[in-house]
Parts: C-alpha cells; structure tokens; sequence
C-alpha cells in the first residue's frame, strides 16, 4: 500500500484542529524511513535482499544499508602499507662507519680511508695492520712496511733499518739517522752520506 505522505499530514492537520487524535501505523514509518529504494511491500519494515547490489552477509536491512559495515571493512584493509622499517646491514662489513683507525703512531683517521690503496696514517699503517698484513716497524722513524718487505735488498724504510735490523744486523746509525750494517764502518769506504761511519775511525 502507497501512500501520499503530504496529503496525509494534510489531513491530519485538519483533523487535529477538530479535537481529534491520529495514530500512525508502523507501515508509514517504515515506508517514510526506506529511502534506498527497496520494495517493502510485505510491510515488516526489513525491505528486500538488497538489490541495490549491497555485498553484505546478512541481506537487506530495515534501513536499506546493507552490505556496508562488509565494504568499509574491505576499504580499510586496502588501505594499509606495509611496513619498511626492517633492519638492513652495512655490506661493507665494517670498514665504514662513524669509528676512527688508530695509526700505529697513535694518530686515527676515519675507517673508510682503511685498505684503500692509498696510505693516510703518517705511518702508513693503514694500509697495513689495517688490512691484517704482518707488519715492521722501521726503527727510527713513524713508519710501517709489510714484513714480507723487509731483506729483499729493496730500501723501503726512510732510515734504511728494514734492510739492517730487518735482517737481523747489528747497525751502525749515520749522522742523518741512516743505518748502515755496523760491519761497514771503518772499512775505507763511505757508506753514510756524512762519512760519519769512517770517521772516527
């Protein structure tokens, strides 16, 4: 049953200035509340099975909202991102970061600056200890040479030493802080560039 709402509060008003009362059944409230189109022809006020196309579980609903609480849950979890905050490692292993070397002399320099070919402690030994190679210490000055450099006959340290103390000579030490075996003093040739080891003798 269809009825004509503005034609009926019509009525009533004119019947309420009379001095009379007018109850309204269910079935007008039902019908004024039903605004989504559903077919309550049956007039228990649940409307139809949806079809407005509504996705809900549990059909049509008294007020025609069906199948919303069903999209907004799908709407939201659409919605989330994942996280990113998983942890990453550095696949530098460790030669990077905020820590310093320490130079065999004491001095640091930042880590990065470690094994790469290019020596950045005053001692050199960045390039050595820094990269796990067994090093000498040259005697007389800060500096620091692969073990395997020392007694090959090549002069690396600055004051010589690799090539007398690295081979296990006793040394004489010129003027200027060279050494020199101590076996070449005094033997009538100047080995030191002073002459210092010929001399006193």
């Amino acid at each position: 049953m269809k009825i004509d709402l503005s034609k009926f509060l019509a009525i009533a008003a004119v019947m309420a200035q009379g001095g009379c009362t007018i109850s309204l059944p269910d079935v007008l409230t039902t019908t004024a509340t039903n605004t989504d189109g559903d077919d309550d022809s049956d007039g228990d006020g649940t409307g139809s099975t949806g079809s407005t196309g509504g996705t809900g579980s549990t059909g049509g609903t008294a007020d025609g909202t069906e199948g919303v609480t069903d999209a907004t849950s799908a709407t939201s979890a659409s919605t989330v991102e994942p996280t990113t905050d998983a942890p990453t490692t550095d696949p530098t292993g460790g030669t990077t970061g905020d820590a310093d070397f320490l130079c065999s002399d004491g001095s640091s320099v930042p880590t990065e600056f470690v094994c790469d070919e290019e020596p950045d402690c005053p001692d050199g030994s960045d390039e050595i200890t820094g990269c796990g190679i067994p090093a000498f210490q040259c005697v007389d000055s800060v500096q620091e040479i692969p073990m395997d450099w020392i007694c090959d006959e090549s002069l690396d340290c600055a004051d010589q030493s690799d090539e007398v103390e690295g081979c296990g000579l006793e040394a004489f030490v010129c003027g200027d802080k060279i050494h020199i075996p101590l076996s070449y003093q005094c033997d009538t040739f100047n080995d030191c560039l002073d002459g210092s080891d010929e001399a006193d003798c």
